[in-house]
């Protein structure tokens, strides 16, 4: 609260190369700036919706000659940041209202809205496009082969009826499967 003394915060420093040598790479650097975009362009607006996610109190970016960095200063959350019910119910209820507030508060953003706020196009960097690499490691046999000569196309097919679209931020992905008591 504003009288807090001893309010605690984060502070998270990024120096990711200019130049990359693989796309993994690049999708990282990508990653970090997008992240920056979040906290400066979006956060305010969601903890006026009422979700608690790290305050944003900083934000810098230094692209030097052969590191690009960015500093993100931020309030830090307790737990989940969805409270600290016993009750498996009441937290349910809990993560569903805040995944209702953050998809609501973005439903059907266009790719161009989203990169206006400087967010990622395509659904994260957790997209076919980006992940080039791992998708060549996959097995070609087995079921994981299956997988991998379906993968292009079940990709193609979604894109164009990607009909209903909406952000997520992967701080809250992370608290949910790292549940904290």
């Amino acid at each position: 609260g504003a009288g807090d003394q001893n309010q605690q915060i984060i502070i998270k420093h990024v120096a990711a190369p200019r130049k990359t040598k693989s796309v993994g790479d690049q999708r990282k650097a990508d990653s970090y700036q997008v992240e920056a975009n979040f906290y400066e362009n979006v956060a305010q607006k969601l903890i006026e919706l009422g979700l608690n996610i790290p305050m944003p109190l900083v934000v810098e970016r230094d692209a030097g000659k052969s590191k690009s960095e960015i500093v993100i200063a931020m309030s830090y959350i307790e737990g989940n940041g969805m409270g600290r019910s016993t009750d498996s119910d009441e937290h349910l209820k809990a993560v569903l209202r805040w995944l209702a507030t953050l998809h609501a508060s973005h439903w059907d953003m266009s790719d161009h809205e989203a990169q206006e706020l400087g967010l990622q196009r395509t659904a994260s960097y957790w997209h076919l496009d980006t992940r080039p690499e791992e998708h060549m490691s996959m097995p070609n046999k087995g079921w994981e082969g299956r997988i991998k000569l379906s993968a292009r196309a079940i990709d193609q097919r979604l894109k164009p009826q990607a009909r209903y679209t909406t952000v997520y931020h992967s701080w809250l992905m992370a608290r949910i499967s790292n549940r904290q008591k």
